[in-house]
């Protein structure tokens, strides 16, 4: 008697199921990946009974065909439960691409993917890359720990051509990836744009920190009785001065003698 417990046969009949019903249909495979917005190998992975497909993909099958979901879903459930260590998670929340704004939606839009294409191994995806690059010339190589730190969250990619590269390694279809480059074109002007803030604000921070030129500050020194005995460091920098009354060499900022501090050596003997 056969054992339907076994894993394969719960992955084998989904995989039926779901080839008998694209049948239905009337679609080919790869008329039936242009319609729910797959890639062809997607659909061959679905039909081959070695994996479960992802949910993305039973509900692309569940529309097309007129499924009843109820039963699909339980169908797929069956046979994510028979792989071994299987355990069920929730895949990473993020927004449509027209509405990413920021690096932290932009990298969730990357888990995702990576998710929804049954999160293949850093080297699977290196090697697929690496084999289009070969023949094509397209897009950019994918090194193993790039595409595991963008899988996982610990960058984004540096360039329109690692994000395809990404992309294509994840099976997004190629039809997609100009929304991509696009929202990962505005997330890098507006990072752009905030570096280009912190930058200005940083500069005014230091320009009021600093905002004495060289022979105002030199006058604040010889009015407290301190000669500089070098060039103007700076409003909070410590400069050699010498005291005009005990020609004692010290180091003073001039923030310090604005605010009152005079020769050191001369303020002891009084």
């Amino acid at each position: 008697m056969r054992d339907i417990s076994a894993p394969q046969c719960a992955i084998g009949e989904l995989a039926g199921f779901l080839r008998d019903s694209r049948k239905r249909t009337g679609f080919s495979r790869a008329d039936f990946a242009q319609k729910i917005g797959r890639s062809l190998s997607t659909i061959q992975r679905a039909e081959a009974g070695e994996t479960p497909p992802s949910i993305v993909v039973i509900q692309g099958y569940t529309r097309i065909c007129g499924l009843d979901s109820t039963e699909v879903d339980k169908q797929w459930r069956a046979a994510r439960r028979s792989l071994h260590g299987y355990a069920r998670r929730t895949l990473t929340q993020a927004p449509r691409l027209n509405l990413i704004r920021n690096d932290h939606e932009l990298g969730a839009a990357l888990v995702r993917v990576w998710e929804e294409n049954d999160e293949p191994s850093a080297r699977a995806m290196a090697r697929r890359v690496e084999q289009r690059y070969l023949s094509t010339r397209e897009f950019a190589l994918l090194s193993k720990n790039t595409a595991w730190r963008i899988a996982k969250r610990r960058t984004l990619p540096s360039s329109e051509e690692t994000l395809k590269a990404y992309l294509f390694a994840c099976d997004v279809p190629e039809r997609y990836f100009d929304d991509w480059v696009h929202a990962w074109r505005r997330v890098r002007g507006r990072t752009k744009h905030a570096a280009a803030q912190r930058e200005t604000a940083a500069a005014a921070e230091a320009r009021a920190r600093n905002r004495y030129t060289g022979s105002e500050a030199r006058a604040h020194m010889l009015a407290a009785g301190l000669s500089p005995t070098e060039r103007y460091p700076g409003a909070t920098a410590p400069w050699t001065v010498r005291c005009m009354r005990c020609e004692a060499l010290s180091r003073h900022r001039l923030t310090s003698v604005i605010a009152g501090q005079g020769c050191r050596v001369c303020s002891q003997d009084q």
